[in-house]
């Protein structure tokens, strides 16, 4: 159902652009859309682009898990650290990171290292909330057979807490990525390209300043088809990975 509704939506489109009703500056062709992405991706600078966007919210979902990580194990200190953590993450969780971006500005400049901590605030939040709920979740019997078995706090880590909070963590990470994705998007067409060649961000804001709208819509299929693609081959596989090992599907 869903190709036939995507192919009506193209079909109608191109049908916009070739009918003289609209400029085709506002509503290029498929061809002049297809013509553009297929110049630039053999010219190499959308495959570039693309790899240094993907890099950068890599690192900015690996960074934001890291210190969520360390925010639950704060929550875990006590009563009065969890509750904290808590306010803090109910201060600065509904903030959207591009709302920060003027105040990361004026620290850290226009380069990698603002987006890249706009990024990090984006993906701290949900894996930490993710990450708790999937510690608060682990049946209390588990812990006293941890106990009983007097497991050390590594084996009690790797053998007891990851494997139990992994589902809820893969989805932590996959609502951390989309943030991730979307504020470097965003923050490199507002504010410019972050680092020397700039990502799928800068592709775009280039391609509207020149009023190249056949290549602004190329990059805009290409961030909806890089973020289809991690989503399906990655945390898809993540996703198939977690149900064979927790048996919900035979591996």
């Amino acid at each position: 159902m869903i190709f036939f509704v995507i192919a009506a939506v193209l079909i109608l489109w191109q049908l916009l652009s070739v009918s003289g009703l609209v400029s085709p500056i506002l509503v290029p062709s498929l061809f002049s859309i297809g013509k553009a992405l297929v110049r630039d991706t053999l010219s190499g600078l959308l495959p570039a682009q693309l790899l240094f966007s993907l890099l950068l919210v890599a690192l900015g979902a690996l960074i934001g898990t890291a210190g969520a990580a360390l925010l639950v194990f704060l929550a875990s200190l006590g009563r009065r650290a969890r509750q904290g953590v808590g306010l803090l993450n109910a201060l600065l969780h509904p903030l959207p990171g591009i709302a920060l971006l003027p105040l990361v500005v004026l620290w850290a400049g226009t380069g990698t290292p603002a987006v890249l901590l706009v990024m990090v605030h984006s993906a701290l939040w949900p894996v930490y909330l993710n990450l708790q709920s999937g510690i608060d979740e682990i049946p209390p019997r588990y812990r006293e057979m941890a106990a009983n078995w007097e497991m050390t706090m590594t084996q009690r880590l790797f053998h007891l807490v990851l494997p139990s909070i992994f589902p809820s963590l893969l989805s932590g990470l996959k609502t951390a990525w989309a943030r991730c994705w979307r504020a470097l998007i965003a923050a490199e067409m507002v504010f410019g390209a972050a680092g020397f060649l700039g990502g799928l961000g800068w592709y775009i804001f280039e391609r509207r300043v020149y009023m190249d709208t056949a290549g602004l819509y190329a990059g805009l299929l290409l961030v909806m088809l890089s973020g289809a693609a991690v989503d399906r081959f990655l945390f898809g596989s993540l996703r198939r990975f977690t149900d064979c090992r927790w048996g919900k599907v035979e591996g």
